[in-house]
């Protein structure tokens, strides 16, 4: 299902996301402890 603002199908996002309110903490985050990481 997909909502207003985007075209997102059910597995197109993971089943748990990082969403922290500061863009530039959450790229240091991904950078620093994720692998494979998709910013959407």
């Amino acid at each position: 299902m997909s909502t207003a603002h985007n075209q997102a199908g059910e597995k197109d996002i993971a089943k748990t996301v990082l969403m922290p309110g500061d863009p530039l903490r959450a790229q240091h985050i991904a950078q620093t402890y994720l692998e494979d990481v998709v910013q959407f």
